[in-house]
């Protein structure tokens, strides 16, 4: 999922992160073989930090 410019997060998860507040991301793999990695990156548009 990328960004929640359209309120993604809140409906899918039931989260309202807002602009700067810390998060923490778990990543539990399902049905996975081989290798495999997760990309955080920040959406298209965004100001960090």
């Amino acid at each position: 999922m990328y960004g929640d410019e359209g309120g993604e997060w809140k409906r899918e998860f039931g989260i309202d992160p807002r602009r700067g507040e810390a998060v923490t991301v778990e990543v539990v793999p399902e049905h996975v073989t081989g290798a495999w990695q997760v990309v955080l990156v920040p959406a298209a548009g965004s100001a960090g930090g």
